[in-house]
């Protein structure tokens, strides 16, 4: 599964998401123009009848035989208000969902795991911090929907900064670890494959036909209560606009049929492929099977009782509505087919209800760590993005492990995170962290202050390679500051940063990973899907890269030209720039219009930081670091460089 391809499909589908949507809208406005016809030639007749005289006279029905002015003005009319109807729908919802994967947790009734007072929500972050850490994507929020029984889960998001993973209490009381991490490494296939923005526009675009169903059920009620308040009982000025009502909840729930078999064209071939991904993550395809299985046991075993999940259906590991009598609505291909493309050999027995017993910690053991220089392959760089292996995921449990427990109980503490963030960028040489911690206890915030100091040793005793895990397990804990918190956090933090005059790369990489992971998610801008138009910001990418690696001029050059190489056209050129020029503000403008490339230049992109870092032929622990935390930062997860850089 190539990460880039599966990215471009991603966009593909965005596309067929459009036009499904616009011809749902056509569809839709053809339909209500079909009843405003009916409408006002029946209101047309009935003056006709009445009024004769008075109609000829006026000339009201002249402009031809099947479509007089009236007709002409309201088909106008009606066309103009639906549009604006299904337009500010999609709109309003699209803007409630701004806030990404924790506003749609919340809005089903989820809140935040709490990993440090219950032992199953332990397991879960545990199984998603290993999955995060074997993936290199950035540690997702986890939620627990404690209200629902069902067995079921989801992963939502506008991007890998903000995307959530949620779990009923149902399915953390009924699966064990291996169904659970298949489940997690099933949900991460949808954050790896850009399905989560689809699946947030797909609730966004669809709100604004249903709609007019809603529209529709507000006229009926209307229209009965105005009924029940007159005095006269034979009064029938209501029955136009009761007709009215009726008919927009016929059309909007046909809207809303179009919107249901969208959703059906645009899910059921993902969740194959995230199935697929779960086994290829893990290497036990029992555990993704045994979860399935668990969720057919019953008609009800996967459902989720929430009033709002019939908009969000899309996104949950298994059916969490009734299903449907017509089987090309559901959301999800048939439980069977996906048990049997996984295991060929199951009967279609599915297994009792029973409750898990209370989960064990895990254990794992201590990776090898190396700081030797070892051969990187830089082409193997760019081929390993999104390939997760069960190595991987060892990997990434090994070095939870590693973690002493109070620093982890720290990482998960929205007060506590802070001073573990801070901890890491003052890093090991005691001589520089002195003068930052006087710094901070002046800064006024005398608990951070404490908190850091408790701190800085046990983080500064880690090995090197468990810093970038224990940033990314802080990320769920910094999210739940709130928006009046975030500005100064990240104001102190870059004032610590910059305390010497000097922003080496480690301190430039932890300050920006923070910012990007702290600041509102960003609405979707056009990709870029040229080189050139990329050169300027190509060019500080590369010169600050070999910059950090490379002190002696003539080996900053070679390594710039074998990132170029990577780069370069027949019509495009890119330079050394000087090193006062590629400094963080420039890095950072460059970063950010980096972002917008299409996935296959980020291949290139990646591929020529790759090149430009191996150029002499070795990489370092922290070169290795550098170009997962560039392809953090451009959206793009490396996995860690587990097996290259381990010791013989």
């Amino acid at each position: 599964m190539d990460f880039f391809s599966s990215q471009d499909r991603a966009r593909s589908i965005t596309r067929r998401l459009a036009l499904l949507f616009t011809l749902a809208v056509l569809a839709t406005v053809v339909a209500v123009n079909i009843l405003t016809y009916v409408v006002v030639s029946g209101y047309i007749e009935q003056q006709r009848s009445s009024r004769p005289s008075r109609i000829e006279a006026e000339q009201t029905y002249s402009t031809s035989p099947w479509m007089s002015d009236l007709h002409l003005k309201s088909q106008v009319a009606v066309t103009l208000i639906t549009l604006a109807i299904i337009t500010f729908g999609s709109l309003f919802k699209s803007a409630q969902l701004r806030g990404g994967g924790p506003t749609v947790a919340t809005s089903l009734g989820g809140r935040p795991a709490r990993p440090d007072s219950d032992a199953r929500e332990r397991q879960l972050v545990n199984i998603v911090e290993e999955m995060s850490l074997a993936s290199g994507v950035a540690m997702p929020q986890v939620y627990v929907l404690d209200q629902e029984e069902g067995i079921n889960a989801f992963a939502a998001g506008l991007g890998q900064h903000d995307a959530v993973v949620a779990v009923t209490a149902g399915a953390l009381k009924q699966f064990t670890r291996d169904e659970l991490q298949g489940v997690i490494g099933h949900e991460f296939s949808h954050i790896l494959n850009g399905d989560m923005r689809i699946n947030l526009r797909l609730i966004g675009l669809l709100h604004g036909i249903l709609i007019i169903a809603l529209t529709g059920r507000l006229v009926l009620r209307l229209t009965m209560h105005s009924g029940r308040s007159r005095s006269s009982k034979d009064d029938k000025s209501a029955i136009p606009l009761f007709v009215i009502g009726f008919s927009l909840l016929i059309i909007g729930s046909i809207g809303h049929l179009f919107g249901q078999l969208i959703k059906a064209a645009i899910s059921r071939q993902r969740e194959y492929l995230a199935d697929a991904a779960a086994v290829q993550f893990t290497r036990n395809p029992n555990g993704i099977a045994s979860a399935l299985k668990k969720l057919g046991a019953g008609s009800s075993r996967s459902l989720v009782a929430h009033e709002r999940t019939a908009e969000a259906s899309h996104l949950f590991f298994g059916n969490a509505v009734t299903a449907s009598w017509f089987g090309g609505f559901a959301t999800h291909p048939p439980l069977a087919e996906r048990i049997r493309a996984i295991d060929p050999s199951w009967t279609g027995n599915f297994p009792p209800a029973l409750l898990v017993d209370e989960p064990e910690p895990p254990s794992a053991p201590t990776p090898t760590r190396s700081h030797h220089r070892q051969r990187l392959d830089a082409d193997s760089v760019v081929a390993r993005i999104g390939q997760v292996s069960p190595t991987h995921v060892a990997f990434g449990a090994a070095m939870l492990a590693s973690i002493p427990t109070a620093i982890s109980t720290a990482a998960h503490n929205s007060f506590s995170a802070r001073a573990v963030i801070i901890a890491l960028l003052f890093g090991v040489d005691r001589a520089k962290a002195v003068p930052l911690q006087d710094l901070l206890e002046r800064s006024g915030d005398t608990a951070l202050a404490r908190e850091v100091r408790r701190l800085h040793g046990p983080i500064a005793a880690l090995g090197h390679a468990s810093r970038l895990p224990l940033l990314d397990i802080c990320f769920p804990a910094l999210s739940q500051l709130s928006d009046s918190q975030r500005p100064p956090f990240l104001e102190l933090l870059n004032r610590l940063a910059k305390a010497d005059g000097v922003l080496d790369p480690a301190e430039y990489c932890l300050t920006r990973l923070v910012a990007i992971h702290l600041r509102t998610p960003s609405r979707h801008m056009a990709s870029v899907h040229a080189i050139k138009p990329l050169l300027p910001s190509l060019s500080v990418l590369l010169s600050a890269l070999v910059y950090f690696g490379h002190t002696n001029k003539d080996a900053q050059r070679t390594a710039f030209a074998a990132g170029a190489a990577k780069l370069v056209e027949s019509d495009a050129t890119l330079d050394l720039v000087n090193m006062s020029n590629c400094g963080p503000d420039a890095l950072d403008a460059a970063l950010d219009r980096l972002l917008l490339a299409a996935p296959g230049i980020k291949r290139r992109i990646l591929s020529a930081c790759a090149h430009a870092i191996a150029a002499d032929g070795t990489v370092e622990p922290r070169e290795a670091e550098l170009i997962r935390v560039i392809g953090m930062m451009l959206d793009t997860p490396i996995p860690p460089f587990a097996d290259q850089l381990a010791a013989a």
